[in-house]
């Protein structure tokens, strides 16, 4: 872990490969009609995407999350101005939440590495496939971006050919229906546009069993290669304020007195930590027991704010408690943790996603890696980010690993409760580690909150005099950007 946290220095900027007006003569050239054509950026980022690993098991028999990739395509923003920025960023249109808190998100597309072949799953363009939820501006969404899948199959083979690979591999459309979640409904004509028509309209495919087969060196005149280039991003001091929603779910059996009592006022706390924050104007996120996620959901949102998984349930085995407070031992743990996949065996990732398929961080109670937790699992279940106690203790900076980001939160609220340290030793020492650290994750428990809820505007105002607040997601974003290929 120390060797990957190393690797996370890098310069805070993102590349991306850019194909600006000028290039409608390109795209014309290599097959694309004029009309289809929308100038655009491409983002090559490893990530799994909306059920890459899953889909990429079950048809490529890829198991290694570090053979995944996704494409994400951008408007470029003098298309945007049309349009209210919200458009791109509302969660019931762009379902897949792709964006990466860049507007004007268009399409994506997970690809998977095989050798010297690439196989592509979930071609997607939820603002263009979605819009009538929106239809003030159905028609000129459709006009503008109707020529999505050429687009984005073109930056496709742009990735392909920049890997050096020999074969892109897309799937039949019948195929791609055969791999869509069974709940969904599915339009076979959207289907043949996206993965056979596109295809075979443009390039000289072979059909090879449920896939078409795309030879770069066959097709070199068939694609438009982007320019290559670079944008900075934020280099601010990064603080995220989390907040563990468990009720008295933690204490039950250790403290019921404060169980109790945590499950009376949690509901009032939380409208008090909520109303201070828009006070104050900061995102913070809150990690939330799934039991009664859909008690707080609407009101968090409603604050835009981050909102992850607290577990299921909030219930620690024992066992692992012992092995995580164990370096020596967890260490040893944790490498055969990152290789498990425990598909739907596990107890809380699994029951988790039956309340919420999109929500993509997990925080352990207690910071205690189970069994349940390795990396491909938690990539199986689509979780993009891990936020928890990361040994070693030298760990700061967020950093990825397995294609999952990990969150390291260095300190919480625990020692004003378990160690009775005074509320103003508590924040004099949380002070000192944002001062001293380039990225501090700073964790509140809703059980604890009578002990600072008194203090907690004061607290958000000098943190915000000491750099960025975020929500941890906006955090992983920036990580997925600065690894961009």
């Amino acid at each position: 872990m120390a060797e990957s946290n190393l690797k996370q220095q890098l310069p805070h900027k993102t590349s991306f490969r850019d194909f600006p007006a000028p290039y409608k003569e390109v795209f014309f050239k290599a097959g694309i009609k004029k009309r289809h054509f929308f100038p655009h950026q491409s983002y090559f980022l490893p990530r799994c995407g909306p059920d890459g690993f899953k889909s990429a098991g079950r048809t490529v028999q890829q198991n290694d999350p570090n053979q995944l990739w996704e494409v994400i395509l951008y408007a470029d923003q003098s298309l945007l101005a049309e349009f209210p920025e919200d458009l791109f960023f509302d969660d019931d249109l762009v379902w897949h939440q792709q964006h990466l808190d860049i507007n004007g998100q268009i399409a994506s597309a997970n690809l998977v590495i095989v050798g010297d072949r690439l196989y592509t799953n979930n071609h997607v363009s939820d603002i263009v496939q979605r819009i009538s939820r929106r239809r003030t501006f159905k028609t000129r969404i459709e006009t503008l971006f109707k020529g999505w899948p050429y687009i984005l199959l073109n930056s496709i083979l742009n990735f392909a050919r920049e890997k050096k690979l020999r074969e892109v591999c897309l799937p039949t459309a019948d195929y791609a229906i055969e791999n869509t979640d069974i709940q969904r409904t599915v339009k076979r004509d959207l289907f043949h546009r996206i993965y056979d028509w596109s295809v075979t309209q443009h390039f000289n495919a072979i059909r090879e069993g449920n896939w078409w087969v795309i030879n770069l060196n066959d097709n070199i005149g068939s694609i438009a290669i982007g320019e290559k280039r670079e944008s900075v991003l934020t280099a601010e001091k990064t603080i995220c304020i989390y907040h563990d929603t468990e009720r008295g779910l933690g204490h039950i059996g250790i403290d019921n007195d404060l169980a109790k009592f945590a499950d009376r006022m949690a509901p009032d706390y939380l409208q008090q930590m909520l109303a201070i924050e828009a006070a104050v104007d900061v995102k913070v996120s809150y990690n939330v027991v799934g039991q009664f996620l859909s008690d707080v959901r609407a009101e968090i949102e409603a604050g835009g704010h981050g909102l992850a998984f607290h577990s299921y349930n909030h219930r620690v085995s024992p066992f692992w408690s012992f092995i995580n407070k164990h370096p020596h031992i967890y260490s040893r743990v944790h490498k055969l943790l990152s290789k498990m996949q425990l598909r739907n065996g596990g107890n809380q990732l699994y029951r988790c996603r039956k309340i919420d398929y999109r929500l993509k961080g997990y925080r352990p109670p207690q910071s205690v890696l189970t069994a349940e937790l390795g990396d491909a699992n938690l990539c199986y279940h689509n979780f993009e980010w891990l936020g928890c106690w990361m040994p070693p203790q030298k760990v700061r900076l967020p950093y990825l690993e397995n294609r999952l980001i990990k969150i390291p939160m260095q300190l919480d609220d625990w020692p004003i409760y378990c160690e009775k340290v005074s509320y103003a030793d508590w924040e004099n020492a949380a002070l000192k580690a944002v001062q001293e650290n380039e990225f501090t994750a700073i964790g509140l428990h809703d059980c604890y909150a009578q002990y600072w809820i008194e203090h907690y505007e004061s607290f958000l105002r000098k943190l915000s005099d000491l750099g960025e607040l975020k929500t941890i997601e906006s955090a992983a974003n920036n990580i997925f950007l600065r690894h961009a290929f």
